[in-house]
């Protein structure tokens, strides 16, 4: 007995009878079923350890125990258990040119101020870290529009636009792009006096805004590097590399490591109401998409992408459709009333006429 070897001094001779002090020593072939009849109800890995503690015992009783819960199914559809890693921190490559890449975000609602102040769009460049917010009385699609019309009219077009993705920022709306006479104070910038000979934006601000004919070029323009311009560059990668280090020490990340034909369960980012599931029907990953994202179908469903950190790995093996499912029950007899019913029938003296209707 090599496996039981840690055990041996605490064993005594009831193990010759099948028990262990005042446990009872589970053979393998019925370790399933023990473990079953343990977690019946779905409870925790905690409180499933507790009812096995004083009654069963094998070898790597608690490593069973948290396998069945983590691997049941009816627990990971209510959230109990399934929670997936954290993915690792990647930090957003720092752009060489200023507004080439902005970020959006909602802030609110503001309780207390004004009904024209109640939130804030605020716009933060990636590159010169440069702020500008706007207030809101209401988070329209048109009234950002609005906002952001204006921010490009002074700055010029960016190139990316990234938001969080928010539920109030989904819309079938597409993006307006105003047209060449919508806008004369960009038209002015960009004009060249007569005096200096170049536009009053490079001398402003020191760069050309960039205009929407831009986006058509083959190859962006090439940025002037300066020393402060090399010197803020150094430091922003090291800044990304130290809060890369502690995120990642902290959070316990682990690198997913998904391929094609690996099975997965996605994350819903919203639920309709508490009864629906946390998690999606297992979907069968397709593609490696881009950049820690993967391409998922579901075998009636169209394809999608995920990130890691939404999905958790699924691999169906033969016979476990039903572990941890209650299989549904037949038809019960139809139910009774509450309280017997009175038999309606006409009044007695009603026999001495004929009716008719």
């Amino acid at each position: 007995m090599p496996a039981y070897s840690p055990t041996t001094e605490s064993a005594t001779s009831s193990h010759a009878g099948g028990k262990s002090g005042s446990r009872a020593v589970i053979p393998a072939t019925l370790r399933t079923r023990v473990l079953h009849m343990a977690h019946e109800g779905h409870l925790g890995v905690v409180k499933v350890k507790q009812r096995c503690r004083d009654t069963v015992w094998w070898l790597h009783i608690d490593l069973d125990v948290e396998d069945l819960v983590k691997n049941c199914t009816c627990c990971l559809l209510s959230g109990k258990t399934g929670q997936p890693a954290t993915a690792p921190l990647t930090p957003l490559q720092w752009p060489s040119p200023p507004w080439e890449h902005i970020q959006v975000d909602l802030c609110g609602e503001l309780h207390g101020a004004p009904a024209h102040t109640r939130y804030l769009l605020v716009v933060h460049d990636v590159h010169s870290k440069w702020p500008e917010a706007f207030e809101l009385g209401s988070i329209t699609t048109h009234a950002i529009i609005t906002c952001l019309d204006k921010l490009f009219g002074r700055w010029g077009q960016p190139s990316t636009v990234t938001s969080d993705n928010v539920l109030i920022s989904s819309s079938s709306q597409s993006s307006c792009h105003s047209g060449p006479s919508s806008t004369s104070g960009q038209q002015c910038t960009t004009l060249r006096h007569s005096t200096t000979g170049v536009s009053p934006a490079l001398l402003m601000i020191g760069r050309e805004l960039k205009q929407p004919l831009d986006c058509l070029r083959a190859k962006p323009a090439p940025a002037r590097v300066s020393p402060g311009l090399q010197r803020a560059k150094v430091q922003v990668r090291s800044s990304q590399a130290q809060m890369k280090q502690r995120f990642e020490t902290s959070r316990r990340v682990r690198d997913p490591s998904l391929s094609a034909g690996d099975w997965v369960r996605v994350k819903h980012a919203y639920r309709q109401n508490k009864l629906q599931s946390y998690w999606s029907v297992p979907q069968q990953v397709t593609r490696w998409h881009s950049n820690r994202l993967h391409r998922v179908r579901a075998p009636t469903d169209s394809a999608s992408s995920l990130s890691p950190a939404a999905s958790l790995s699924w691999q169906p093996t033969p016979g476990t459709e039903w572990l941890g499912v209650n299989p549904p029950l037949p038809p019960g007899p139809a139910p009774q009333p509450a309280r017997p019913q009175r038999e309606r029938a006409p009044p007695v003296w009603f026999r001495d006429y004929v009716l008719s209707c």
